[in-house]
């Protein structure tokens, strides 16, 4: 509770790290993503598992729902691919082939028709409505662990393993100036509400604005 600052209930169910947590956009479940290789759909009120999906991935790092909850987008390692599954059921609709590499990030735009991935020094971009690769942003050249989309989705902010981040122009798929330059590993990185602040968080122990 964030007024209270306690801890009003734990959901037990993964046997690995738990590795990245999403809200459903209408609030009523949390997905969860686990290295131990499955993904969670929980209820939020009862706090009871709704949907465990065994991904295929060695890992999970990273699980998603589009934003009109119809979709979950999973990435990890091993099978190392993200894939697609329908929220419901869990059916899987595609994947999306990395060749051996890990997907350690995913964002969806806001209106949905794109999903972004991060891997090693690549961030690929796929058109929803057919899943074929349309875009691919090269520059870092280490893992890529976080991606961030400003309010506008028009500016994407992407952080990795080799000490920078990198901002880039999503109506033309080139960079934004030169790279941040940060004196350790970035792991993550977000927007102000307004998009014209980033903040990011570095292995250094600090974030910076």
């Amino acid at each position: 509770d964030i007024e209270t600052e306690k801890v009003v209930a734990r959901w037990t169910g993964h046997i690995g790290t738990v590795s990245s947590v999403c809200w459903s956009a209408d609030g009523n479940r949390v997905l969860s993503a686990s290295r131990d290789g499955t993904a969670r759909v929980w209820d939020v009120k009862s706090g009871e598992t709704i949907m465990e999906i065994q991904t295929g991935h060695e890992s999970v790092w990273v699980a998603i729902y589009s934003p009109n909850n119809t979709q979950i987008a999973t990435g990890g390692f091993n099978q190392n691919a993200a894939k697609i599954r329908d929220a419901k059921t869990g059916k899987l609709l595609a994947t999306l082939e990395y060749n051996n590499y890990i997907v350690c990030s995913l964002a969806w735009t806001s209106d949905g028709k794109k999903l972004i991935s991060g891997s090693f020094g690549l961030i690929r971009l796929f058109d929803t409505a057919t899943w074929e690769q349309i875009a691919v942003l090269e520059g870092h050249i280490d893992f890529v662990n976080a991606i961030a989309l400003s309010c506008s989705n028009r500016l994407l902010a992407s952080a990795s393993d080799d000490k920078t981040v990198r901002l880039w122009n999503l109506d033309t798929n080139l960079p934004v100036g030169p790279s941040i330059q940060h004196d350790d590993m970035v792991q993550c990185a977000a927007f102000s509400a307004d998009g014209k602040v980033l903040v990011t968080g570095s292995n250094d122990t600090n974030a910076y604005t």
